[in-house]
């Protein structure tokens, strides 16, 4: 997933995503409009997990640098804002046969964005 202006006002956002699937590749992106960082990062998150045909049938591993995401999904922070988005993204992963994170630090899948 990436987030990032769309514009030169800093609070308009564009969300994405990159799938990697046996040697396939998939981009995806979508403005989402004013929003803080955190509430983008989480709208990629939903964004990638919603492209998935079978999510009942699908290991996601989401390569991240969001401590928020994987604070929120992965390690059991207990969430103050953007409580909506982040039980629906929390309902999503519950879906998945599996999820984890991983961060992700300018490597190889964020260069590939």
């Amino acid at each position: 997933m990436w987030t990032g202006p769309i514009t030169e006002i800093q609070a308009q956002q564009d969300v994405g995503l990159f799938c990697y699937r046996e040697n396939t590749e998939r981009k995806s992106h979508r403005g989402i409009g004013y929003a803080t960082n955190n509430i983008a990062e989480m709208s990629a998150v939903v964004l990638g997990i919603e492209a998935l045909k079978k999510p009942e049938e699908s290991e996601v591993t989401l390569y991240t640098d969001s401590q928020y995401v994987q604070g929120l999904l992965s390690l059991g922070w207990r969430g103050t804002a953007n409580l909506e988005l982040v039980n629906h993204a929390r309902s999503l992963v519950g879906q998945l046969k599996k999820f984890q994170t991983n961060q992700n630090r300018w490597s190889f899948w964020s260069e590939r964005t």
